[in-house]
């Protein structure tokens, strides 16, 4: 008995690593407000969630500054996001938790549009 529990529980963490694995967030976009501000939209996308609940997204900015900024925003059930940003550095990160386990996106640095 003890030996079919041990074995059941290895097979639910086993199942439980794959969709961690499965599972990633990327940022789709960084672009900026204007030419003249530190204002700025970043947009990620969520994929191999199957919460039921909420998802939400945490993004940071100028992580490697003296001073990042945080933000907290929902993950849409097609696994989108979007949040206003004020950055000066440029730079930006996107997480979200997943089963215990953080997962982190690359780095995506902030685009100017004319």
């Amino acid at each position: 008995m003890k030996s079919r529990t041990v074995l059941v529980a290895l097979g639910l963490c086993f199942s439980t690593s794959l969709f961690a694995n499965d599972a990633k967030i990327d940022i789709t976009s960084f672009r900026s407000a204007g030419l003249r501000t530190n204002a700025a939209e970043i947009c990620g996308k969520v994929t191999g969630s199957t919460a039921s609940g909420f998802t939400v997204a945490h993004v940071t900015v100028d992580e490697k500054s003296g001073k990042p900024g945080h933000y907290y925003t929902l993950v849409g059930k097609d696994g989108l996001f979007c949040v206003a940003v004020v950055t000066y550095k440029g730079t930006a990160i996107a997480a979200v938790e997943m089963l215990g386990q953080e997962l982190r996106s690359e780095a995506a640095s902030l685009t100017h549009e004319n």
